[in-house]
C-alpha cells in the first residue's frame, strides 16, 4: 500500500476542481440545448432555488458515475479491513473526487440552503479527520459510503422519486427540509 502523499492529494484536488468546473459548464449547455423549454422555465421561476439544484445533481451524477463510483469500488475491493490503512491510488482518486465535488458545491449550495452548506462543511471536516488520522479510523467504510452516495440519492432526487427513498433518506430530508428541488 502506498503512503498518504500530501502534494499528490493537493494536486489531484486542484485538478478535480478544474474538472468539476468544466463538467458543470458542459452539463449546463447540454441541458439548455436538449431541454430548452424546461431550462428556461426553471431559470425564470428561480435560478438559484430551481435550476441550480438540478444542475448540481446532474454534475454529481456525471462525476459520481464516471469517477467516484469506479474508484471507490476498486479502493474498497483492494483495501483490507482494519485501522491504520493508508490510501491506495484508487482511494486517493475516490476521496479527492468526492471532496472536490463537496467543496465546489459550497458556494452554490449556500445560496439556497444553509443547512446543506453546513452539512457539506461538516462532511469535509469529517473526511479530513478520517484521512489524516488513519491509526484511529477505518478507511474502507468511507470508500463504500462514497461509492454509494451519488447513485442512490441524487438519481432519485433528479427524477423526483421522493417517495421511493428509504427511511434514512427521509430523516436526511427532514433535517435538510429547505433543500427540496
Amino acid at each position: 500500500m502506498e503512503h498518504l502523499s500530501g502534494p499528490v492529494l493537493l494536486s489531484g484536488f486542484l485538478l478535480s476542481s478544474i474538472v468539476y468546473s468544466v463538467v458543470f459548464v458542459v452539463v449546463d449547455s447540454l441541458f439548455r440545448r436538449f431541454a430548452p423549454s424546461f431550462y428556461e422555465r426553471l431559470k425564470l421561476k428561480d435560478e438559484v432555488r430551481a435550476l441550480n439544484p438540478i444542475l448540481l445533481a446532474m454534475v454529481r451524477i456525471a462525476i459520481g458515475v464516471t469517477t467516484t463510483l469506479p474508484s471507490c469500488v476498486q479502493a474498497a475491493r483492494t483495501t483490507p479491513w482494519g485501522v491504520d490503512q493508508p490510501l491506495n491510488t484508487a482511494g486517493q482518486v475516490c476521496v479527492v473526487s468526492q471532496l472536490a465535488v463537496w467543496s465546489n458545491e459550497l458556494f452554490p449550495v449556500r445560496m439556497y440552503s444553509q443547512e446543506l452548506f453546513i452539512h457539506h462543511i461538516l462532511c469535509l471536516f469529517s473526511a479530513a479527520n478520517i484521512i489524516l488520522s488513519p491509526p484511529m479510523h477505518q478507511i474502507k467504510p468511507l470508500y463504500m459510503y462514497y461509492a454509494s452516495m451519488d447513485v442512490r440519492v441524487d438519481v432519485l432526487r433528479l427524477f423526483w422519486f421522493y417517495n421511493a427513498l428509504d427511511i434514512l433518506s427521509y430523516w436526511k430530508r427532514l433535517l435538510h427540509s429547505g433543500t427540496r428541488v
